[in-house]
């Protein structure tokens, strides 16, 4: 659920929810039942025994809206008391997939003061008594990222996910689409000739953004993979020299050889200077600017001179990506700033930014089952996404949890740590909406929770591995 950032424009980062706190009182006998929240409509069919018609299907999360209020320290620390009243009767979800949620049979749910049940070939568990201790849920099953959620109060039902370890792929090989070679020519603003200019075609006919460079007459030719009945791409012309960016939507193209329609550039007019203030145990970091087409097709911009050369141009966003990792690989930190609106009635503007550094362990570290994980805080972080990935992916692993505090209790039952190379690692996140109760259950039912990343994000991550 935590793959490696350094490498990658657009991880899919997910988050779970960690830290213990207080015991929450509720009533005996709280019922509960899986249901597919995706499809269901409130009070319709599936609905569990018992719920009264029409009742809404709330976002779960603790009273008060701050991080601090919603989780405290570690499993068996102090903290702040998770609030919330009684869980409400409901529908519960172990969901996996990316658009919707589907059921998992055989799933186990459990607490740590030692209830467990597991769900039905539907999906559905019954639970016996209120809010686990601390708002404190772990979960799991055969073939799927088990996962600790902490500090979770619901007011209605609550939603628990699960990540698959692998995801199905299909079996009928499919032929590629045609090789076809596209031609055209890129104009300078004044309609003259660009020699050296990027240009990037991608888009829904093509199966992958093809590339090329034009001569010096302005003219390009390349091969793409483009669907054989044609349809629609983009084409994003970059010019090195900062002089202009072309971006031309909506082309149509016939799945055949074709010459395409004559692209001019529009004129950079905004110059933005990024300032990054660097983290000391890591290389110098790398900035990038990528213009990015309404149909998602992007190419990247070149500084020149230390600036980014920016045009104006109508639906066309421009997303900034900052990086440091470590030669080895085993530290980074990222900046993530899609959407930039530059302030296009100025020339020039400078952006400062601050990378997170990344967590460091505090020496020795106790990876035991029951033991507390501590990490030292990382300033301006909001929370913590603690793996750890075992020998084999059986047992309840690999494990994972989210934790607001610098510690967090390696939680997990009836697992064991056999011998092996095991890995294990922190990362530190200052997102919006990087919270307990935000992470727990959020509109739009997803695997796991996972950062709404349109809003940015700054994450720095470390992991060491050891051998028992």
């Amino acid at each position: 659920m935590l793959p490696r950032l350094g490498r990658l424009w657009a991880p899919a980062c997910s988050l779970l929810v960690g830290a213990c706190g207080p015991v929450i009182s509720a009533p005996v006998g709280a019922s509960f039942s899986f249901v597919d929240e995706a499809t269901r409509p409130p009070g319709g069919p599936g609905a569990p025994s018992g719920a009264p018609a029409g009742l809404p299907v709330r976002t779960a999360g603790a009273a008060g809206g701050s991080a601090g209020g919603e989780a405290g320290a570690a499993a068996g620390g102090g903290g702040a008391a998770v609030g919330g009243g009684p869980v409400a009767p409901g529908g519960v979800v172990l969901a996996e997939g990316e658009d919707e949620a589907r059921p998992v049979a055989g799933a186990w749910v459990a607490s740590l003061d030692g209830r467990r049940v597991t769900s039905d070939a539907q999906g559905r568990f019954s639970w016996s008594g209120g809010v686990p201790a601390g708002g404190v849920w772990l979960a799991g099953a055969p073939g799927h990222v088990s996962s600790l959620v902490s500090g979770y109060a619901p007011e209605g039902p609550p939603t628990l996910h699960l990540q698959p370890l692998a995801r199905p792929v299909a079996s009928r090989p499919q032929a590629s689409p045609p090789l076809v070679t596209l031609t055209g020519t890129i104009e300078a603003p004044d309609g003259g000739a660009m020699q050296g200019v990027s240009v990037v075609v991608g888009g829904a006919a093509v199966e992958t953004a093809a590339t090329a460079v034009t001569d010096p007459t302005g003219r390009f030719s390349l091969r793409a993979r483009v669907a054989a009945a044609g349809g629609e791409a983009t084409l994003i012309a970059t010019d090195p020299q900062g002089r202009g960016i072309g971006v031309a939507p909506g082309l149509t193209l016939t799945g055949l050889d074709q010459a395409l329609s004559p692209v001019r550039v529009t004129a950079t007019t905004h110059a933005l200077e990024v300032r990054v203030a660097a983290v000391a145990e890591l290389p110098l970091p790398v900035t990038a600017m990528k213009v990015v087409a309404p149909d998602g097709t992007a190419a990247t911009l070149v500084p020149v001179a230390g600036k980014l050369r920016l045009a104006d141009l109508l639906g066309v966003r421009y997303d900034l990506r900052i990086e440091a990792q470590a030669v080895d690989g085993s530290a980074y930190s990222l900046i993530e700033r899609p959407g930039l609106v530059p302030d296009w009635t100025q020339p020039e503007a400078v952006r400062e930014e601050v990378l997170l550094a990344p967590p460091a362990f505090e020496p020795p570290v106790p990876v035991a089952i029951g033991a507390t994980l501590s990490w030292s805080p990382v300033s301006g972080a909001v929370g913590y996404t603690v793996r750890l990935t075992a020998p084999r992916s059986e047992g309840g692993w690999p494990w994972e949890g989210f934790s607001v505090a610098p510690q967090l209790a390696l939680s997990l039952p009836d697992a064991e740590l056999g011998p092996g190379l095991y890995r294990l690692g922190v990362t530190a996140w200052d997102a919006p909406g990087a919270t307990p109760r935000a992470l727990a259950q959020v509109e739009g039912v997803r695997a796991l929770r996972r950062v709404n990343r349109k809003d940015g994000l700054r994450v720095a991550h470390r992991e060491v591995d050891f051998t028992r």
